[in-house]
């Protein structure tokens, strides 16, 4: 089980994607027939230049410069097949567009090289070319024998909408395989993509009972992977690991700490609000039970921060959470899920909040390239620490204060009780994921998400009782090497139910030099503007290992001083992952 197939796992209510596009993303099939050594290979006679043995021993990346000085020196006919090994490189290296001109150039040499032609279909189909993919697959119907050929001859069928002519080549896809591969590890296996995409094509021929059937198939047999993650989202039911677990460590920099306004004074006791910090945490999640389409697990997380400044240390967190859900699925192509969320966090060692909430979904998949999410959430917050109340004038009509130097607040306002951030609220959203086919681009067509949340909280005192609503946009690119990259933005506009009990700092500044020393509040209602952006780039270094780096900034554009402010946050962590099948 590899750390970035757990890491999909993790992302809750993803849907099953496209029907050609989820190939793009599974390393599985990214190694099928790139170092694939043909019948007619073995029987040349000819001495393979240093690029081509680099190219078979899976070096690619010091093959392809090699490869691409031989192309222009070696003598044609040889050089088709110094070509057809480049083009197998650029292959391994998601480069679609130039995969497909090299292949096409080394048939143009050698138009006998037939298994050219199956790479080039695969270069093509792999850039969104369905028709150019069908015509090298016809031009290399030779090899209609090769599990490969009628894996790709299949896809090309379905992506093309005729599920029957898909059903029979992956059908005979399945079939050679079973026949040939004595084990799973075999480079030329084209399982368990074959079986996965003969039970889409099954559905798509309304045959949903033997669909259902292969899907179980793949999901059962090959728990841990990520085309067994989408063979249970095409059935509507959860992720087939029995049990998974990740662990990271590492060091992150945050720029506002305290997440101070922009023009708020830091406390006497803070010299500055940014610094390093260490971070560590640990994700994992686990399958209860089974009966039919329902299902039951549990998931948990923990997040912990200590700050390297000794001023910022009374800010170190520690926050874990834990899940229960119930899957069930109406029927193929929509399921219902329903999760409770319990979360606790101790700041400086101290309780800070205790937090309960709900959620139910329900979640539709149009295709096999997109989805949408229809989802109520309720949740409850009970804060541990409570805020301070400002002292009043000593006369009740506010003409001083209680001694001199000090400022005090509006008479008659206990800020401890209107500050006080605990209550309840609830949400309604709705969310779409869809891939984006982009013909010609090197890397795997991006993953499109996005949607809109209504929030609506009401506070024990008046400060924080708000409505708000959320828009958010997130794509998803697969990146040459394995990396994958996460990009998310949203916009969030809160409208408070009151003014804010926080002064302003021009009030503080007039409290400061009148003769009672005052302050006056705005009788205007909060506002905010929230801004968020964040990037993750994830890196496999060897199975179990991991590392991702990411940025996150954060605007918050308020009416009141004290939350008005922007942070950023650099971090890199070190991830190790861990999985059990049933």
């Amino acid at each position: 089980m590899g750390a970035r197939a757990v890491r999909r796992a993790i992302r809750d209510g993803l849907p099953a994607w496209g029907v050609f596009v989820a190939l793009l993303r599974e390393p599985v099939l990214l190694m099928i027939g790139l170092l694939v050594a043909s019948s007619a290979l073995h029987a040349e006679e000819r001495r393979p230049t240093r690029g081509e043995r680099l190219a078979l021993e899976g070096r690619c990346e010091v093959a392809i410069p090699e490869l691409e000085k031989e192309l222009e020196e070696v003598p044609s006919p040889e050089s088709a097949h110094v070509a057809w090994r480049l083009g197998q490189c650029e292959l391994r290296a998601r480069d679609y567009a130039r995969a497909a001109a090299t292949l096409e150039r080394a048939l143009a040499i050698d138009p006998s090289l037939a298994e050219a032609n199956l790479d080039l279909a695969r270069a093509r189909y792999h850039s969104g070319d369905l028709d150019g993919a069908d015509a090298a697959l016809r031009a290399g119907e030779s090899l209609s024998g090769d599990a490969v050929w009628q894996l790709y001859r299949g896809m090309v069928d379905l992506s093309r909408g005729d599920a029957a002519a898909a059903v029979q080549a992956l059908q005979r896809a399945v079939d050679i395989n079973k026949a040939t591969f004595q084990t799973r590890a075999d480079p030329q296996a084209v399982e368990p993509a074959a079986s996965y995409y003969l039970g889409i094509a099954l559905r798509a021929a309304g045959e949903e009972d033997r669909a259902r059937e292969t899907l179980r198939g793949v999901a059962d047999s090959w728990v841990g992977t990520d085309w067994a993650t989408q063979a249970n989202r095409a059935l509507g039911r959860a992720s087939g690991q029995a049990a998974w677990v990740m662990l990271g460590a590492g060091m992150e920099y945050d720029s506002n700490v305290v997440l101070a306004g922009r023009d708020t004074p830091l406390p006497a006791d803070i010299s500055d609000q940014s610094g390093f910090r260490g971070v560590w945490l640990a994700q994992g999640a686990a399958d209860l039970a089974k009966w039919g389409d329902t299902s039951v697990g549990v998931q948990g997380s923990y997040l912990g921060r200590a700050h390297v400044k000794s001023d910022l240390q009374e800010f170190d967190s520690h926050f874990p959470t834990a899940s229960v859900w119930l899957n069930h699925a109406l029927r193929g192509d929509t399921h219902l899920r329903l999760r409770y969320d319990f979360g606790y966090a101790w700041v400086d060692n101290d309780p800070f909040l205790d937090s309960n909430g709900g959620r139910l979904s329900l979640i539709h998949a149009w295709s096999e390239r997109s989805s949408t999410e229809l989802f109520g959430t309720l949740f409850v917050d009970d804060y541990r620490v409570p805020d301070q109340d400002v002292p009043d004038p000593l006369n009740p009509l506010g003409l001083s204060c209680a001694s001199p130097g000090v400022i005090c607040g509006p008479s008659g306002l206990n800020e401890r009780n209107e500050r006080d951030r605990d209550g309840w609220g609830g949400g309604a959203g709705i969310s779409h994921v869809w891939v984006l086919p982009v013909a010609g681009l090197p890397i795997t067509p991006p993953s499109l998400s996005g949607g809109y949340t209504f929030t609506k909280f009401s506070a024990e005192g008046r400060e924080y009782g708000h409505q708000a609503h959320r828009v958010f946009l997130g794509l998803w690119f697969a990146l040459p090497w394995s990396l994958g990259l996460d990009l998310e933005g949203s916009y969030t506009n809160r409208i408070f139910d009151h003014p804010s009990t926080f002064p302003n700092q021009d009030a503080l500044l007039a409290a400061a030099s009148a003769p009672n020393h005052q302050y006056l509040l705005s009788q205007l209602h909060r506002r905010e503007h929230a801004f968020t952006g964040e990037a993750r780039l994830s890196a496999p270094i060897y199975d179990p290992f991991s590392l991702t780096a990411y940025y996150r900034y954060r605007d918050n554009r308020s009416t009141s001083d004290v939350f008005d402010y922007d942070q950023h946050v650099v971090g890199l962590v070190l991830n190790v992952t861990f999985a059990r099948s049933q």
